[in-house]
């Protein structure tokens, strides 16, 4: 038998056993106290497996947040929790882990809000699409200091309609495939379904580089008004494209 091995599984279940029974609040407290700028009010339940009902991080506000510690996985050298918030349409849950020393992986993260809610979280009043965005990512790899180093993952926006034209004129319903390497992100629309049609993909670099290589079309059907917005995008293609072509830096 290897006395080492017996004490270190005693002193896990000791940590255990205090993080089952500390009480939530106790554990806001640390936890606010270890990452500056977070705010965790009314909270409920255990360290272990709780709740707030808001979440203050600089500039984003969140509502009724869970949270279900994983204790077993320090037995492989990682914390691991599995966390879940509600937006104004649903909600979202995220698996993350993170090694001692190490980076974050997260996945799966499944959930689904509403555009207006995802701006206003971003910093933005508003913004002239409306929808949701259904989003799905199968794995991430996050870095020490926060850059994605791998993602893999799907989008779908949902009942778009521009809401600058009164009544909003709709757009369609997208599905995209996301995809990340070394803090650098794709997005390529993969089904397009609707009044608008579109093809196309758009970078993120690392440095904060985009790029919009896109084009689009107005489908039969299409609302008129949103025919004349599209046709001062320039001169179409044979085969009544309009290219969306940008470059920038965020």
């Amino acid at each position: 038998m290897n006395w080492k091995h017996v004490i270190l599984a005693g002193v896990l279940a000791l940590v255990v056993g205090l993080i089952w029974r500390l009480p939530a609040p106790v554990a806001a407290g640390w936890v606010q106290s270890a990452v500056p700028g977070l705010t965790l009010s009314g909270t409920s339940g255990t360290a272990l497996s709780g709740n707030a009902a808001h979440v203050l991080y600089e500039d984003i506000a969140l509502e009724d947040v869970s949270w279900q510690l994983q204790p077993l996985r320090l037995l492989l050298g990682q914390m691991a929790v599995q966390l879940s918030t509600a937006t104004d349409v649903g909600r979202i849950e995220a698996s993350l882990r993170r090694g001692f020393g190490g980076g974050l992986s997260a996945g799966p993260v499944d959930g689904q809000a509403s555009l207006a809610w995802l701006a206003r979280r971003a910093g933005y009043t508003f913004v002239p699409l409306s929808g949701s965005l259904i989003l799905s990512v199968d794995n991430a790899e996050i870095d020490n200091a926060g850059v994605a180093q791998t993602l893999s993952g799907r989008v779908q926006a949902r009942g778009l309609q521009w809401d600058l034209l009164k009544p909003p004129a709709p757009i369609g319903n997208f599905v995209g495939v996301v995809s990340g390497e070394a803090g650098d992100l794709q997005l390529t629309v993969e089904e397009a379904d609707g009044p608008v049609d579109v093809e196309g993909e758009a970078t993120l670099a690392a440095n904060g580089v985009y790029r919009l290589d896109l084009r689009l079309r107005a489908r039969a059907g299409a609302d008129d008004r949103l025919k004349k917005l599209i046709d001062q995008l320039g001169r179409p293609d044979d085969q009544g494209w309009y290219p969306i072509v940008e470059r920038g830096r965020l």
